[in-house]
Order: C-alpha cells, then structure tokens, then sequence
C-alpha cells in the first residue's frame, strides 16, 4: 500500500524495555517510519543499535542525547543518530512530545541499554 494515515494504525510500544514512546508504525522494506509520542518527563534509557536513526520533532521539545552532546530540540530540527551512536530522548516536562521517527532496517527495531552492552 502506498498511502498511509497515521490516524489510521494502531499504536504500539516500539521497545518498552528501552523507552516510554508508543505510536503507529509504518514498516517499509528498508526503514521503519514511526510516529512517536511520550508524556510529559518520560523518554529512553541511554541506549545505542546499529541502525542509523532521524529524529524530527513535530509537538513539544525533546531533551536529547547524541554520543555526548545534550541539547533542548524543539520543532523544525532533525535529530541525526549515527550507526551505533549512544543516546536518549526525553520529552521535556513542560508538555508532550510527538516526534517523527525514521530508522533503516539493517538490524532491528529494538536497541540495547548501554547496561547490556
């Protein structure tokens, strides 16, 4: 199918062991193209895949993480997360946080904390 409403599938929670997010995914034959929404507060451990990942704030700000750099995000800026590069995403407290979320398939959906590493 070549056309897609996000309104239109069913939510889940991409890695409830790793992050809070949950939202409807779109699964294409090389990337996952997911809507993401996290409460206010809440967002990932510190966590790294080997998948490469954009990430594009469409509501509220997104406290980020990428390797060692932190910053406050808001709408209008994609996120880059390397191969294998550490980080999380937090939804900042002052509200929620939607974002788009588009990771290759070269591995998997789910990541691992960098306790398991």
């Amino acid at each position: 199918m070549p056309f897609y409403r996000f309104d239109e599938i069913e939510g889940r929670y991409l890695t409830p062991r790793l992050s809070t997010a949950h939202g409807p995914i779109i699964e294409g034959k090389t990337i996952y193209f997911c809507l993401n929404c996290k409460k206010p507060g809440e967002g990932s451990v510190i966590h790294y895949h080997p998948n490469e990942l954009f990430i594009f704030p469409t509501v509220g700000k997104v406290n980020s993480l990428v390797g060692t750099d932190r910053r406050i995000v808001s709408p209008g800026t994609f996120i880059h997360v390397p191969p294998s590069g550490r980080h999380q995403m937090t939804a900042t407290e002052d509200g929620p946080l939607n974002y788009l979320y588009i990771k290759d398939k070269t591995w998997t959906i789910v990541g691992l904390s960098i306790e398991e590493a």
